[in-house]
């Protein structure tokens, strides 16, 4: 194995090695306050580092392959024959270089990141099922329970009073135009019938609220006292990418703390957790908001703005705490 190889190969294993699999290291991350704490809670983050770790890698390689680096410092004819040594890489070289920029590359691809998201989502989730709130999995319990009518009232398929909309029985998404079916608007994997989808739409919900009660615990809140904003969380796992329900703890922790409360606390939090990086990022949202004559006649004129991007997202994140309140008021 050439040095570059192996270089590369360090820089990608402690990319991998960054993220914790164990959720004991990760309280010992997070109580000594170390960045990979950071970077556990939050997966974009991990993706960053990745793509910064391997573009050191491949530096570092041609830095070692380099045996003669300092007489570039010394004197113009050694710093000729370095470069010339530096550049005469063998093919066995070239394609590693070829393949560190194809792996950054693809590193940067919508479908990688949203892969690497449900992957580390799902892995989060397993180690925080014991962790889950009696309280919270008592609004889960079946079909007829509050939590369930709350997240099927969210998506426009079920009435507070459980009876089944239109949309229910099938509809396309106006986001991203998949077939949605069943209570939560079921489209992530075929399904023989809307009951079938009902019960992948239960369990996929129920998966998360252990990672749900353990992120609550992680922002200083207690889930049995914050239902409403614990099943907003679960309703954003449902409606967007897994970063966002990650986020959402935190973002209400930080209302709270804002002196903002009830409604206006969760639903300001559902928006901030849509951030990626300081920019709010929700492609199906602002496809709709584009469209829509309910929402193009509430929003900024100036299309894509911060105002326009943080309002499209509230008007849609209002809409659905509301029902999921009224819910909840009726258990």
């Amino acid at each position: 194995m050439t040095k570059l190889r192996l270089a590369l190969l360090c820089a990608v294993m402690a990319a991998l090695f960054a993220t914790p699999i164990n959720s004991s290291v990760e309280n010992i991350l997070c109580e000594t306050k170390t960045p990979l704490c950071y970077g556990w809670r939050f997966p974009d983050k991990i993706l960053n580092e990745t793509h910064k770790a391997a573009a050191v890698g491949l530096v570092l390689g041609l830095v070692i392959y380099n045996p003669t680096r300092s007489a570039l410092a010394q004197n113009k004819s050694g710093g000729e024959e370095s470069l010339s040594k530096l550049l005469n890489l063998t093919p066995d070289e070239v394609a590693t270089l070829c393949l560190g920029a194809l792996c950054l590359v693809l590193a940067n691809t919508p479908q990688y990141k949203a892969a690497t998201e449900e992957v580390t989502s799902n892995v989060r989730a397993s180690l925080a099922n014991s962790k889950a709130s009696p309280s919270l999995s008592a609004l889960f319990k079946d079909m007829k329970s509050s939590g369930v009518l709350a997240i099927g009232a969210a998506e426009g398929n079920l009435t507070l009073d459980g009876t089944k909309t239109n949309n229910y029985f099938g509809h396309t998404d106006p986001g991203n135009g998949v077939r949605n079916r069943g209570f939560c608007s079921w489209q992530a994997g075929p399904v023989a019938s809307v009951s079938e989808a009902d019960l992948k739409c239960l369990n996929r919900i129920r998966s998360r609220i252990g990672h749900v009660t353990s992120l609550f615990q992680d922002a200083g809140l207690a889930v049995n006292k914050h239902n409403s904003a614990a099943i907003a969380a679960l309703d954003l796992w449902n409606q967007a990418s897994p970063r966002v329900y990650q986020r959402f703890p935190y973002t209400y922790a930080a209302a709270l703390k804002g002196g903002k409360k009830g409604q206006l606390a969760i639903v300001h939090a559902r928006v901030e957790a849509f951030r990626t990086n300081g920019v709010l990022a929700a492609a199906g949202l602002f496809k709709i908001c584009r469209t829509s004559s309910f929402y193009i006649n509430r929003l900024p004129s100036q299309t894509g703005s911060e105002e326009w991007r943080y309002n499209c997202i509230r008007l849609d994140q209002l809409r659905r705490q509301r029902e999921i309140d009224k819910a909840l008021s009726l258990k």
